[in-house]
């Protein structure tokens, strides 16, 4: 990344799409 300075952004990105993958699921199957 261009901007590295002292934290990386990939764990809070992946985590927030993993979170909304999952809660795509969820209504998907169980709505």
């Amino acid at each position: 990344m261009m901007f590295q300075k002292g934290w990386n952004p990939w764990p809070l990105i992946i985590g927030m799409a993993v979170g909304l993958t999952c809660i795509l699921l969820y209504f998907g199957l169980y709505a």
